[in-house]
């Protein structure tokens, strides 16, 4: 077979090859894409179970820490003093606070004591609760990761299945409509004929 007779065939089997790869690829994806997306799902579910209890760890921090300055603000009242509810300084500014109170008649003394005590309790909890708010926002942290990179996947499958689908909606046009001489495949074709034809000549 002559080079211009191959040149009328081989476009077709080239358009076929890629049509039937293409194929071959957009069967492949969905078992894939049903997979990454049951992954993504679990996922929101594990992100959004993380977040709640992130959400709610730290309301707790921030309820404690309400009632500890309440009743910080109750015994500065009482005592006629600035305390400092930072929460790195609060631990001595209650036990300066309480150096106060023994010095104040008693009366007020006895209540701002107590107001004292109520506040390094609530100050206490609120520590505890910080270490598991920590956790809780490092576990929320690595699942909303895992959510990323699970929606990214989901993503990119879904694009590689669109442009099969494209392609192939493509090469069964052109293979149905036919190659003439235009047709970027068939200048491809005949360069790659005409390289192989020299090849053979200088062989020769």
């Amino acid at each position: 077979m002559d080079v211009e007779a191959l040149l009328d065939v081989q476009p077709d089997l080239l358009a076929r090859l890629i049509l039937h790869r293409r194929e071959r690829l957009a069967e492949s994806i969905p078992p894939q894409l049903a997979d990454a997306r049951a992954r993504l799902e679990q996922a929101v579910a594990q992100a959004s179970s993380s977040k709640r209890a992130r959400d709610a760890s730290a309301s707790k921090v921030d309820g404690l820490r309400r009632e500890r300055d309440g009743f910080l603000a109750q015994a500065a009242d009482m005592l006629a003093i600035d305390i400092d509810v930072h929460d790195a300084n609060v631990a001595s500014s209650i036990e300066g606070a309480m150096a106060r109170a023994s010095e104040a008649d008693e009366a007020k003394a006895a209540s701002a004591i107590t107001a004292l005590k109520a506040a390094q309790k609530a100050e206490a909890a609120r520590q505890e609760h910080a270490k598991e708010h920590e956790l809780a926002a490092d576990a929320f942290q690595a699942d909303d990761k895992a959510l990323r990179g699970a929606d990214s996947r989901v993503r990119k499958l879904t694009n590689a299945l669109d442009q099969c689908h494209e392609a192939i909606a493509y090469w069964q046009g052109t293979i149905a409509d036919g190659f003439d001489g235009s047709h970027p495949l068939q200048d491809e074709a005949r360069a790659i004929l005409a390289a192989s034809s020299n090849d053979a000549e200088e062989s020769a």
